[in-house]
């Protein structure tokens, strides 16, 4: 059985949701920036599908029909690495845990959201617009001049608590006010850090010891 079962876990982290590129990325943010944020949840769609049944009568078979049917086409675990610059946490936390809330900033498609009301899991989506919004990668690359910020969307902030989770759409529109979907009730999100700063939820990355030697390394050819 464990053998089995660590097929299922090598199966599931390697083939269907690329942990390792994942993971690769997640801790070269904590390397760049002093902490990296992973996102972790299950995805679950099923759909109606044509599928032809055999036709008997008396043991014969006569043939075959058209039958609707609903199958199950995703059933597996979401992993992501969170952009730190899409991600606020409350104010005083140290850790995720300790957080009363995490916000969680993400640009969608209106048709994304049409997707998600079909399914029962938005609400109230005729009532916003589309806007062009920057996500934290969008906005840094913009202020060097490397475009950015002329995505069309809508940008949804995920506010996620132990007990309940809240998306509102371009700061106005509430598209779901539910209870934490996940039976374990905790924010789904881990944190590392790449040298802890105490009492501080974000970490020291490796260049900002070292920023101020650089900074002067650099000033002497300048001078030069």
């Amino acid at each position: 059985r464990a053998k089995n079962m660590e097929s299922l876990v090598d199966y599931q982290l390697v083939q269907k949701i690329g942990f390792v590129s994942v993971a690769t990325e997640w801790i070269k943010e904590a390397l760049i920036y002093g902490t990296g944020i992973l996102k972790v949840g299950w995805l679950f769609d099923e759909r109606e599908v044509i599928k032809r049944e055999p036709v008997k009568f008396l043991g014969t078979n006569l043939g075959s029909r058209p039958v609707v049917t609903t199958e199950i086409v995703q059933d597996e675990p979401l992993v992501d690495c969170i952009d730190i610059f899409d991600f606020y946490v409350s104010p005083g936390a140290s850790d995720i845990d300790s957080a009363d809330y995490v916000i969680h900033k993400v640009i969608r498609s209106k048709n994304y959201l049409k997707q998600m009301e079909e399914k029962g899991i938005f609400e109230n989506v005729d009532d916003i617009e589309d806007e062009a919004s920057e996500t934290g990668i969008d906005a840094r690359l913009s202020e060097i001049g490397e475009g950015g910020g002329d995505k069309k969307g809508v940008t949804l902030y995920e506010y996620w608590t132990d007990d309940r989770v809240i998306t509102v759409a371009n700061q106005s529109v509430v598209l779901r006010n539910i209870e934490n979907p996940y039976w374990y009730r905790r924010k789904p999100f881990i944190r590392i850090v790449d040298t802890i700063d105490p009492h501080n939820f974000y970490g020291i990355g490796e260049s900002e010891p070292i920023e101020d030697l650089q900074a002067s390394l650099n000033t002497i050819p300048n001078m030069r």
